[in-house]
């Protein structure tokens, strides 16, 4: 492994986020004067990376740093490619900890500290990735929140593993996204860093499953959660769900022992579908309708929570709809290469 300088890099990329990114600012402007107050044994970097951004979101960054005094470096990048832009971190970064964050999210203010901490204890463990909670923020009443805060209190319709656990205890987990994640920069630069095929949503699952597939481990720790201002529209959120369904395929079948076993449902529930609508297309019908609606009742009830029922309905069915349809999408683009390419050796093999 390459040699780097003990430190933390903190990431953040960032595309036409003029609206959320000042949130995150402060928040982080917060954590980095906790730590230099309480803990400053290393010293902390700031590098953003603007994905083209066609609004004042650079600008916002740059007055920001400059006003409050952090040590930051602003990259341009040509593409809108989420894995390139967060590989063009690593490269800039000689720091031995890379901390990810997303420009939509709002760290704790010892969210800094409490991740070198926990680093320093797990000194000789076999780690890669550290990574905590995400939530929808508390302060919103939103409709949109409500349903979200909804979704992740139960596993099964929340494939995403850091949203499953108890937040009391740290274990070993399969996978934590980029939104709060600590890596170990070394590890990163040794194994190529993230994928840039996955331009837009899937480089964080997909360098997990890489990372478990090499013997390294990724764990959840309690106490360095992050609010996480997602989509406030059910139709972006949708959009995203899809797009996340489209890439998880690829990944499953690249690394099948490597990922959760949970996130092979949506499979499962696509093919029951389907049979039950070839045997019994009425019957079928009239079961996903009650489903459809049995479900999310049955979910509010669980966690006592009766507000905003039709759009809590709406929203569910949606997620699993957007997920199942980009597992689909995303199965046929996976499959239907490596058909082509079998059938193909098979001719050669003929001739």
């Amino acid at each position: 492994m390459s040699k780097r300088i003990p430190g933390v890099t903190i990431g953040i990329v960032f595309y036409n986020e003029q609206e959320r990114i000042s949130k995150c600012l402060s928040a982080l402007l917060l954590a980095y004067r906790f730590y230099l107050r309480t803990s400053p044994s290393v010293p902390i970097e700031f590098i953003f990376a603007d994905n083209g951004s066609v609004d004042l979101s650079p600008r916002v960054v740059e007055e920001f740093c400059r006003k409050n005094d952090l040590p930051y470096t602003l990259y341009f990048s040509e593409t809108n490619n989420m894995a390139r832009s967060r590989n063009q971190i690593l490269l800039l970064s000689k720091h031995q900890y890379l901390l990810f964050i997303d420009a939509d999210c709002c760290p704790q203010e010892s969210w800094i500290s409490k991740y070198l901490e926990m680093a320093g204890k797990l000194q000789g463990e076999r780690w890669a990735a550290l990574g905590g909670e995400n939530f929808p923020p508390l302060s919103e009443s939103e409709t949109f929140y409500q349903c979200q805060r909804l979704l992740k209190k139960n596993p099964l319709l929340f494939l995403n593993s850091t949203q499953l656990l108890s937040p009391d205890k740290n274990q070993n987990v399969w996978h934590v996204p980029t939104c709060n994640v600590l890596y170990r920069a070394e590890v990163l630069q040794d194994l190529g860093g993230f994928h840039d095929s996955f331009v837009r949503v899937g480089e964080d699952l997909q360098l997990s499953a890489r990372l478990i597939q090499n013997g390294w481990k990724i764990i959840f720790i309690q106490g360095v959660a992050v609010e996480h201002f997602d989509r406030t529209d059910f139709k972006g959120w949708f959009l995203k769900c899809l797009r996340y369904g489209s890439v998880q395929p690829r990944i499953l079948f690249s690394y099948p022992t490597a990922t959760s076993r949970l996130r092979w449902i949506p499979f499962l529930l696509i093919i029951t579908l389907c049979l039950l609508f070839s045997l019994t297309p009425l019957v079928a019908g009239l079961g996903v309708l009650a489903m459809s609606l049995l479900v999310p009742v049955f979910v509010s009830v669980l966690n006592r929570n009766f507000k905003n029922i039709l759009p809590w309905i709406i929203f569910l069915n949606g997620t699993i709809i957007s997920y199942c349809l980009g597992y689909i999408f995303g199965s046929c683009k996976t499959v239907l290469p490596l058909l082509k390419l079998q059938s193909a050796k098979t001719i050669n093999e003929t001739d």
